[in-house]
C-alpha cells in the first residue's frame, strides 16, 4: 500500500538510475490513485497506474522493472477489461503499466499531455499527473467500487466539467468508439444517486446517450433487414 508522495518519488529515483545507465529519458503519466495522492484527493492506493506514450518507452519500462526485481504477475479478473499484459509487483509497489491505451481504446491524448502537471523531474525520468478532469475521464469507464468513490472525491476537489465533456468527445472522434459517452452518463447518475453530486453536464450526456442507443438500434434493424 502506498500512502505518501515520498514512496512514489523513491520508486522514480530507482527507475531514473537505470535510465541513466540506458542513456534514455522517459515521462511517466500517473492516472489513478497515485495521482490523486499528489492532489490530496486520496490518502492511499494499492497500485500505481502509469501510461507511457509509445511502445519503445513501454518496453524499456518493463525491462527496467524486471531488472530491478519487479515480478510480472497475471492480471486479476477485475482488471481484464483494462487490457493489461501484466501487473508488476515488488514489496509495497504494484504497478499497472499501459501503452498509451486503457481498455483498448481510451487513449492518452495530446490535450491530456498538455494539461498534465510535473510532480517530479529527475535527470532521466519525469513524473507527471494527469489533470483531475482527465483522471475523472479514465475513472468513468470502470465499474470498480473504488473508482466510483475516487470520482466523487475528484469532484469535491473542484473540476471543470466542460473539459471532461470536451475530452470525451475528443476520444470519440479519435477512436470512433461512441460508447464512452454512455459510461460517463452512467457515472454521473451514480454520483447523483449516492453522493447527491449534480453535474451541469447531465442533460447533454443524457441526450448523447439516447442518441447513441437510438443509432445502435437502427444499425441492428438494418442488419436484420439485409440478412
Amino acid at each position: 500500500m502506498i500512502t505518501e508522495n515520498k514512496q512514489i518519488n523513491e520508486l522514480c529515483n530507482l527507475i531514473n538510475d537505470e535510465l541513466k545507465v540506458e542513456g534514455r529519458k522517459i515521462t511517466f503519466y500517473l492516472i489513478g490513485g497515485g495521482a490523486l495522492i499528489f492532489y490530496g484527493a486520496k490518502s492511499s492506493t494499492k497500485d500505481l497506474d502509469i501510461i507511457l506514450k509509445n511502445e519503445s518507452d513501454y518496453n524499456l519500462t518493463k525491462q527496467i522493472l524486471e531488472k530491478t526485481g519487479f515480478i510480472p504477475t497475471q492480471i486479476e479478473p477485475e482488471y481484464e477489461n483494462f487490457e493489461l499484459e501484466f501487473i508488476y509487483i515488488k514489496n509495497k509497489y504494484r504497478l499497472d503499466i499501459f501503452k498509451k491505451l486503457v481498455c483498448g481504446k481510451l487513449q492518452l491524448s495530446k490535450d491530456m499531455i498538455e494539461r498534465s502537471k510535473i510532480q517530479l523531474e529527475l535527470s532521466n525520468l519525469t513524473l507527471k499527473t494527469l489533470s483531475l478532469e482527465d483522471i475523472f475521464v479514465f475513472k468513468s469507464i470502470t465499474e470498480r467500487e473504488g473508482d466510483i468513490e475516487d470520482s466523487a472525491e475528484i469532484v469535491k476537489k473542484g473540476i471543470n466539467w466542460n473539459k471532461i465533456l470536451d475530452e470525451i468527445n475528443n476520444q470519440i472522434k479519435e477512436s470512433k468508439v461512441e460508447v464512452w459517452i454512455t459510461f460517463l452518463n452512467e457515472r454521473l447518475d451514480i454520483l447523483d444517486e449516492r453522493y447527491n453530486i449534480k453535474s451541469p453536464l447531465k442533460n447533454q450526456t443524457q441526450k448523447l446517450t439516447e442518441r447513441f442507443y437510438d443509432k445502435l438500434e437502427k444499425q441492428k434493424d438494418y442488419i436484420k433487414m439485409i440478412q
